[in-house]
Formats: structure tokens, sequence, C-alpha cells
């Protein structure tokens, strides 16, 4: 029992060591935040095989940035993780690349959304002028 909570203690001093270094990348999420994210990815992690440090702290910020459900909402990333033709180093590798495209792609759906809501917002302040010519003086 000793040499277990030996272990237990060992692998909560290497999650809050992980955990302290997402804090440059994640400024804006608590230590808690963080914390959760290195214990859902070790989790998540182990179903997959990939268990290093490195392979565990991609997963994290995997979670930090596209939420808890990252592996359902994005299939990609399913399929690199549930591939058992490729080593835990090469999922790792292929995630770190889809990472920047992800964020891109999120970004732009987020800007995206946000135009539509300001275009509707811009929309329904504008009064309604008919269908008439002179709305359009130019015609």
């Amino acid at each position: 029992t000793e040499y277990q909570r030996f272990g237990e203690r060992v692998q909560s001093r290497i999650s809050q060591a992980l955990a302290r270094s997402l804090t440059a990348g994640f400024p804006h999420a608590d230590a808690q935040e963080r914390l959760t994210a290195v214990e859902t990815a070790t989790e998540l992690g182990t179903c997959h095989g990939l268990t290093s440090k490195k392979q565990i702290k991609t997963l994290a910020k995997c979670l930090l940035m596209f939420g808890n459900d990252f592996p359902q909402r994005y299939p990609e990333v399913a399929a690199v993780l549930s591939d058992a033709g490729r080593q835990a180093w090469q999922k790792r590798h292929v995630i770190e690349e889809w990472i920047p495209r992800a964020r891109a792609q999120c970004d732009f759906t987020q800007r995206m959304a946000a135009l539509r809501e300001h275009h509707m917002t811009w929309r329904k302040d504008t009064p309604y002028q008919g269908a008439s010519n002179d709305v359009y003086p130019n015609r």
C-alpha cells in the first residue's frame, strides 16, 4: 500500500508540473482548469496508448483549446487516436500538426458567427424603408 500511495503522489506531482507548464500558453485558464485538462488528457491518452509527458501535454492543449469533447467534434483526431497502425509518437506528431489548422478553422467559424450576429443586429436596427426606388436613388 505504501508503494501504491507513493506512485499516486508521484503521478500527482507530474500532473501538477504539466499543468504549470501550460500556464504560459493558456493564461486565461486558472490552475484548476489546467490540472483538470491534464488529468483528462492522461485518461484519454491511456485509452489510446499516449502516455509520455509530451503526448499528455499535447492532448491537454487540445482539451484547453477545443473542449473536452474535441475527439468527437473533430473526426480527424478521432481517426488518428484510434489508428492502431501508428505509434504513439506518430499520433502526437500528427495532432501537433493539426492544432494550427483547427485553431484557424475555429477562429474563422467564430468570426463568421460574430459577423452574422452583427449583420442580423444591424438589419434589426435599420428601419424598413419599403421596396420603392427612392431607397436606391441610383437605380
